[in-house]
C-alpha cells in the first residue's frame, strides 16, 4: 500500500513551470530520499504536499485519501507532518513544554488552555518516555534557544512524531550539522522513524545512501529516475544531470 501518491502533478508560477507532471509513490513505511540540482523544484514539491501552496494541476492522496485542496492543518491532523530546514520552534519554550504541546494537539487538547499541563500525568508520562528517545531527557527545561543545532533538529522531528504523524516530510534534515553530528543524528533519526513513511530532501550523499530505501532524482521539474540507492548511483543520466559524474562513472 502506498502511503503517499502524487499523480501528474504542475506547479506554475506565472510563466514559469516549476514542477511538470511529476507521478511519485512512496510506500508506506519507506524512506525516499528527494535528490537533486538546486532549482529542480524539490522544495516546491514539499511545499505542494505539505499543502503551502495549492498545485496547479495534479493530485495528492494520503493513504489513499484526496488531500489536493486540503490546508495544512487537515493534513496534519491525517498524519502528515512537515519538519522544514530551519527548525520551527518558539526559542522561549522549555524542550519538556514543545512535546507537551505537540501531544496535546495529537489528543485534541489545543484548545484546551486552561488545564494545567503540569496535572495531565498520562501526557506527561508519554513526554518523559519521548524526551528519553529522543536523548533529551538532560535539556528538557532548557529553552530551545539553549540547543545546539542538532539537538532543536532532534525536538522539531520528535514533535512531529509525539504528535502522532506517520507520514514525514523532512527537508534537509542534517543541513548545518557537523560530522560528528550527522554520525550521531542518522542512526537517531532511523530508530526514531522505524515504521512511519519518510520522504527527505537531503543533499549530503553519504546520509541519503545511508538511509534511503529508494531514490527520486528530480531535474527541472521532472522526475527523472526512482529506484534503489545502487540502481540510481549506477544511472548513467542521474550522473550526467545530478551526481556530476562520466557516464558509467560511479558516484
Amino acid at each position: 500500500m502506498n502511503a503517499l501518491e502524487v499523480a501528474g502533478l504542475h506547479q506554475r508560477f506565472g510563466a514559469t513551470e516549476v514542477l511538470r507532471g511529476v507521478n511519485l509513490e512512496v510506500r508506506a513505511g519507506e524512506r525516499l530520499a528527494l535528490i537533486g540540482p538546486n532549482g529542480a523544484g524539490k522544495s516546491t514539491l514539499f511545499n505542494a504536499i505539505s499543502g503551502l501552496h495549492a498545485p496547479s494541476a495534479g493530485e495528492i492522496r494520503l493513504n489513499d485519501r484526496a488531500i489536493t485542496r486540503l490546508p495544512v492543518h487537515q493534513r496534519h491532523r491525517l498524519g502528515l507532518a512537515r519538519s522544514f530546514q530551519i527548525s520551527q520552534l518558539f526559542p522561549r519554550l522549555t524542550v519538556r513544554d514543545h512535546l507537551r504541546c505537540a501531544a496535546c494537539w495529537q489528543d485534541g487538547q489545543g484548545h484546551r488552555f486552561w488545564r494545567l499541563l503540569g496535572r495531565q500525568q498520562a501526557l506527561n508520562a508519554r513526554v518523559g518516555q519521548w524526551l528519553d528517545r529522543l536523548g533529551l531527557s538532560a535539556r528538557a527545561e532548557h529553552t530551545a534557544a539553549e540547543l545546539s543545532y542538532a539537538e532543536q533538529r532532534t525536538l522539531d522531528i520528535g514533535m512531529a512524531l509525539i504528535g502522532g504523524a506517520q507520514v514525514l516530510l523532512l527537508d534537509e534534515p542534517t543541513a548545518g550539522m557537523s560530522r560528528s553530528e550527522t554520525a550521531r543524528f542518522v542512526p537517531l533519526l532511523r530508530e526514531l522513524t522505524e515504521g512511519k513513511t519518510l520522504l527527505m530532501v537531503e543533499h549530503d550523499m553519504g546520509v541519503v545512501f545511508e538511509l534511503a530505501d529508494r531514490i527520486a532524482v528530480l531535474v527541472q521539474g521532472e522526475l527523472l529516475a526512482c529506484d534503489t540507492p545502487q540502481a540510481v548511483r549506477a544511472n548513467p543520466a542521474v550522473q550526467r544531470a545530478y551526481l556530476g559524474q562520466a557516464e558509467g562513472g560511479a558516484p
